[in-house]
């Protein structure tokens, strides 16, 4: 889908209320308020995203799938930031074309989700919906967050390390101005004294 153009008035828009589907719509305009990631849905190619091979391991012996599918998800993404970008009249826009494509059916928006569980959920959908596309690496350029751990020995100098991927960060909020002071004192250094200090493997103290 070729880049929308944007409204003439700059203003932002809401997302409606399904029941209790708050806690997705700030997740969405999150997404739709990253660049990197609005511009990437809208620039994967409609040929890519009209088929999806499904049951990719039942080839028919041809080296094709027996069937294919739509790769709603993402479809439904570039519709959904289309209307959040152009949209004059409305105030709010719908996403229940959205919810749709996850298989929310009845109830299903009416329940009350953790917000860090449903990123989670909805990053792995979107990711695995992309697989064999220009936009398979999206999600992991966009949101996986390489977190190194290291503790440096006060006595010899040595130090270890631990490296992890991970695609959520739970950082404090309560007494700092801004994210950025919260993130700063998220890696600030810290000493371990009496009972929380470690023995060193390199020289056991």
């Amino acid at each position: 889908m070729p880049t929308p153009t944007r409204r003439k008035r700059r203003r932002f828009l809401g997302l409606k209320n399904q029941g209790a589907t708050c806690y997705l719509n700030s997740l969405l305009q999150t997404m739709y308020m990253t660049p990197e990631f609005r511009r990437a849905i809208f620039a994967l190619p409609g040929k890519e995203l009209g088929v999806q091979l499904e049951d990719e391991g039942s080839g028919n012996g041809k080296g094709e799938a027996g069937r294919r599918k739509a790769r709603v998800i993402p479809i439904e993404l570039q519709e959904l930031f289309a209307k959040l970008q152009t949209e004059e009249k409305e105030s709010s826009v719908e996403t229940k074309e959205l919810t749709d494509s996850f298989g929310w059916t009845g109830g299903a928006v009416l329940q009350q989700h953790d917000l860090s569980e449903l990123n989670l959920i909805l990053l792995e959908a979107i990711e695995k919906s992309l697989n064999r596309t220009a936009g398979e690496a999206l999600i992991r350029q966009t949101y996986d967050i390489e977190i190194t751990q290291e503790i440096e020995c006060k006595e010899c100098n040595n130090i270890s390390s631990r490296s992890t991927v991970e695609r959520s960060l739970g950082v404090p909020i309560q007494g700092f101005a801004s994210l950025e002071s919260s993130l700063a004192a998220y890696v600030k250094p810290l000493v371990l004294e009496g009972g929380n200090q470690y023995r060193c493997g390199w020289c056991q103290k």
